[in-house]
């Protein structure tokens, strides 16, 4: 397993006591919150910090174009033109969740990403669709994507998030296809923009503002300085959702609230979790300066023969109770067959404690190289200097004597 990785999961989880990822559901023990179904985890871990009834199924509503922006982002490629087509005019409902695209109208994918994730558009989405195939194979693809990150518990009927029956996601998987997708630099900078606006089209004479849908994102009452992204969606069958992730210093959440009664109970039950996690837990980040290198001299005999060097390879990420300081969280490189000739036989392991218990450990970077000189024995040494030495009283002596057979006679 890679080292970044296993450090970010198993630190996480050994300091923080807490549920993994994919541990069984506990009783809720945080704040009180309306929501039925609720998640908080941190983005950089994927450690579960608080879990309401995080695996029931509920509704998506508009979440799911969560899914389908994210995988426009991986697969049209940027600045993408893509007109509506007469086929896909006549896709989706136009009653609502629209913002009026025109038959032979023309938008980049990137108007059309914004526009499904800020004002919920169910005629920019169509367009993702045709743009890779049509209806049915995005709706494939989503759930081919939902199976690949082991969201278990998501099933996609419909691309938009209409209610119908057979389709359902929960909390968990929500907060964690949020935590993937963002690696996506597009799905990120669109999951985060509070407003966007499309340029004048080859039908549509005026710019088209758009404002997030999410309130927490945008100035208002529900407003909420530390959010950095967010997504939010209604079904009458199945309620309010919505998804946020937010920041503060280095330490970044993100919550999920499904089945509300209210958009407003959305924004607060999310404000909740939100603030519970920043004053339960910090972020500590271990560089790889600070771990630094560990070198270990290689000998056959008395030979120098090669240099085995430990690194880290990248900064390291903790999610640290507030309860743990900095400096009761320490780390070492431990050597292991560190007298061995064989270089090969020869490993190094980064080990973490707190409070002197050991809480982690992962195997280090390492790399060889060639020594090309060998070291001098002490008795070498010894004849090194006397050869010296006898050189010296020969070159003194034939000094001596050459300026002797050169004096003139007296």
């Amino acid at each position: 397993m890679h080292m970044k990785k296993f450090l970010l999961f198993i630190l996480s989880f050994f300091l923080l006591g807490i549920q993994s990822v994919y541990a069984e559901e506990e009783t809720y023990e945080g704040p009180e919150i309306s929501a039925p179904t609720a998640i908080l985890i941190d983005e950089n871990t994927g450690t579960v910090l608080l879990s309401k009834n995080s695996k029931d199924h509920y509704d998506p509503a508009g979440l799911s174009k969560l899914m389908a922006v994210y995988l426009s982002g991986e697969s049209i490629k940027s600045g993408k033109q893509i007109t509506m087509s007469s086929e896909t005019f006549a896709m989706y409902d136009h009653s609502a969740g629209v913002i009026w695209i025109q038959e032979g109208e023309t938008l980049t994918v990137e108007d059309t990403e914004y526009a499904a994730m800020l004002a919920n558009a169910n005629d920019t989405t169509a367009m993702i669709a045709q743009e890779m195939g049509g209806q049915e194979q995005l709706l494939n693809r989503m759930n081919q994507q939902a199976e690949t990150w082991e969201l278990a518990d998501t099933e996609f009927m419909n691309i938009y998030g209409y209610s119908q029956e057979g389709q359902y996601t929960s909390a968990r998987d929500i907060a964690f296809l949020v935590r993937k997708a963002l690696k996506n630099q597009r799905f990120k900078q669109t999951f985060e923009a509070s407003s966007y606006i499309i340029k004048p089209t080859n039908l549509q004479v005026n710019q088209r503002i758009l404002a997030a849908g999410c309130e927490m994102i945008r100035s208002g009452a529900d407003h909420y300085d530390l959010a950095t992204g967010c997504k939010v969606g209604y079904t009458k069958e199945g309620g309010f959702v919505l998804a946020v992730n937010a920041r503060r210093g280095n330490t970044s959440l993100i919550a999920v609230v499904l089945g509300e009664e209210s958009e407003k109970a959305c924004y607060r039950d999310a404000r909740t979790l939100l603030e519970y996690g920043f004053d339960h837990y910090r972020t500590v980040t271990i560089t790889v300066e600070d771990i630094g290198e560990e070198t270990v001299e290689v000998y056959d005999g008395r030979k120098h023969t090669h240099n085995v060097i430990f690194s880290a390879e990248n900064d390291f990420t903790a999610l640290l109770p507030v309860s743990i300081t900095e400096d009761m969280l320490k780390y070492e490189i431990s050597v292991l067959g560190r007298d061995s000739s064989n270089p090969e036989l020869i490993q190094a392991e980064l080990i973490f404690t707190v409070n002197g218990t050991e809480v982690t450990r992962a195997e280090m970077n390492k790399r060889i190289e060639t020594y090309q000189n060998t070291i001098i024995s002490e008795e070498s040494n010894l004849r090194y200097y006397f050869d010296l030495f006898s050189i010296g009283v020969c070159v003194v002596f034939f000094v001596f004597l050459a300026g002797k057979s050169l004096r003139p006679p007296q």
